[in-house]
């Protein structure tokens, strides 16, 4: 067990390596990051900790999906994969956890750790064992997919919602917007097999576009009706409602044209930390959309006719 926890911290030092960081100042970047990142979500929301508390158990159930879970189980002993499974949620779940201890919510983290350890001993979506319908079955694969493996986290945006509305708070009810944004853009985070794109007859400019259009399409069925009820709800707020709904255009658009920047690799964590720097400073996406899409033009010409 202790290997493979070796192995995991090698496989992390690797990719900071080959993105063009020393290993320990991306390390340092990526706490700061943490760090700042938190500070920002605390600072600009109310009621924070519950918009902290799903950002939490999302990363820590994407530690747990199937996939990896059954590969695990194949490599491991019953016994010490529960072991690997419990230290693993534990060591994703403890950063959020300190950050909220240090905001003086403890009930929160109390309870982000008790859901923590729960989830390695049952998988969030292993308790519902059923074909969950999704409103994307005709647009390929990444909208449905990444629904039916993240349809909870919609389920806590909504919930936030309606307790935004009850207490009259539109930063909470704000947060739900926002966080059924961050989902959609993580549906696009990972490259997708080199078949995937190949089978395209398109040439590169007409591919991003195409995906790009079908994102907002996606998107659009799930954050416009939330957004109409922030709207309808916050009428004195419509200024702030609608500029976020059009930033959550522009930061899907980004991603695809991040993600395929990399195309066939996954993102370097220079690409990240600026595709980062754009959600967090808008402004940013004046320059990083023409640059990402350059990029992206110029890795997929490689492989589209």
């Amino acid at each position: 067990m202790t290997f493979y926890f070796k192995l995991q911290f090698l496989r992390l030092k690797r990719l900071l390596a080959e993105s063009g960081l020393p290993p320990a100042i991306g390390m340092i970047l990526l706490v700061i990051g943490f760090v700042v990142g938190s500070m920002y979500l605390f600072y600009k929301v109310d009621f924070a900790s519950w918009a902290y508390l799903a950002i939490a158990l999302f990363a820590v159930a994407q530690a747990g999906n199937k996939s990896r879970t059954d590969q695990l189980l194949l490599l491991f002993p019953r016994k010490m994969y529960w072991n690997i499974r419990i230290r693993e949620n534990l060591f994703i779940a403890l950063p959020f956890a300190l950050f909220l201890v240090a905001q003086v919510h403890y009930l929160t983290a109390a309870g982000l750790l008790a859901l923590a350890l729960s989830l390695a001993i049952v998988p969030f979506p292993n308790l519902l064992r059923f074909t969950f319908p999704t409103p994307f079955k005709w647009i390929p694969f990444e909208l449905p997919a990444g629904f039916r493996k993240s349809w909870w986290i919609f389920a806590v945006a909504v919930f936030l919602l309606v307790k935004g509305i009850q207490v009259n708070n539109f930063g909470l009810s704000l947060a739900a917007l926002v966080l059924s944004q961050l989902a959609m853009m993580s549906f696009y985070a990972l490259p997708e097999m080199i078949y995937y794109v190949w089978i395209y007859a398109r040439r590169p400019g007409p591919f991003l576009f195409h995906k790009i259009r079908l994102a907002w399409l996606g998107l659009s069925l799930i954050t416009v009706p939330l957004g109409l009820v922030v709207i309808f709800s916050f009428p004195e707020q419509l200024a702030v409602s609608a500029a976020i709904l059009i930033l959550g255009y522009l930061f899907v658009a980004t991603m695809i044209l991040a993600k395929y920047s990399a195309f066939p690799r996954e993102m370097s964590v220079p690409q990240a930390l600026l595709f980062g720097l754009s959600v967090w400073f808008p402004p940013m996406l004046l320059i990083m959309l023409p640059v990402f899409y350059q990029q992206a033009v110029r890795q997929l010409n490689a492989i589209l006719p």
